[in-house]
């Protein structure tokens, strides 16, 4: 009885790689060569029906994974944006004082909107 199972065995083997078949379907069609039968067929779909879920799961998981990934960005360029139109009136105004202090009030403001420019580019740099 061993003997004929090694020798199906071989053949089934033989077979499968004449047909090319490989990874986990060379798996399943060498089991089902070898003993066949009705409690291997339901084995093999219930198999199928697993690896059926695994593919699932995995394309949802990669698409849960793409839709946090635009989410995230979204949001970073909600904030971005919103930083933007906060410096803009600073930025963009082109009163220039009245005075030397008010001239250097001006300055100190369009300065720090710089520095906090820099630094912010700074920290997505590194961190």
């Amino acid at each position: 009885m061993h003997e004929s199972h090694v020798l199906r065995s071989y053949r089934c083997e033989t077979t499968l790689k004449v047909k090319r078949v490989a990874g986990r379907d060379y798996i399943i069609e060498l089991i089902a060569c070898v003993y066949g039968g009705v409690f291997v067929s339901f084995a093999l779909m219930y198999w199928h029906f697993v690896l059926f879920l695994q593919d699932k799961t995995s394309k949802r998981r990669d698409d849960l994974d793409d839709s946090l990934q635009a989410q995230q960005y979204f949001a970073d360029a909600n904030e971005s944006e919103s930083w933007m139109r906060e410096k803009e009136p600073v930025v963009g105004n082109t009163d220039y004082g009245k005075d030397e202090d008010s001239a250097e009030v001006k300055i100190e403001k369009k300065q720090y909107v710089i520095i906090s420019l820099c630094f912010s580019f700074v920290i997505k740099l590194f961190f």
